[in-house]
């Protein structure tokens, strides 16, 4: 949980070169004179597409560079779906930096897609799912290893598929919670 609170802080800062903050995505989105809903569906695409380029570059290295890059991975999904949530709370009318709507951010992308609250059960399945991967990455069967090395392209388009459709689908979710 430590590991999201920090990122959700990192979200909110100003001044990391070339990611906006949650106050400037709200800001943008909230002056191209559309409804909330329209603009909160545009940064969904918008996040959706970034979060499908960075899940096909780091997973285009193959199964040589599963370790890190499914690290790697989860560290930057997380980051811009929460940079995401936030802003679309922030559209929305909320403070993205109050405590409460903090919580209810993080608490958005640890639920499930039935929106089952969060709790030590949600960290627990991040956990897992971490586990599981590093898993796969160390006992991918050397078949896979050279297919791998064959296609990276597959892995990249696998990953930034998933990356993006899950980034929708949480998107869509936080617009209905907060908007």
């Amino acid at each position: 949980m430590q590991v999201l609170e920090w990122a959700y802080g990192q979200a909110l800062r100003p001044g990391i070169p070339g990611v906006e903050s949650v106050d400037e995505l709200i800001a943008t989105y909230r002056s191209k004179g559309t409804s909330r809903w329209d603009g909160a569906e545009s940064l969904v695409r918008w996040q959706a597409a970034r979060c499908a380029g960075t899940g096909f570059v780091l997973a285009f290295g193959g199964v040589a560079s599963l370790p890190l890059a499914l690290t790697a991975d989860l560290a930057t999904s997380y980051f811009l779906q929460l940079r995401m949530v936030a802003a679309i709370a922030g559209l929305g009318g909320r403070d993205p930096h109050h405590p409460e709507v903090r919580s209810e951010c993080i608490e958005c992308v640890l639920a499930d897609e039935e929106g089952a609250h969060a709790g030590p059960q949600a960290l627990g399945s991040v956990m897992q799912r971490l586990a599981s991967k590093r898993f796969l990455a160390r006992t991918a069967p050397k078949s896979l290893r050279r297919v791998g090395r064959v296609v990276p392209v597959v892995g990249g388009v696998i990953n930034g598929s998933m990356n993006g459709v899950l980034t929708w689908q949480l998107g869509k979710r936080a617009m209905t919670r907060f908007l």
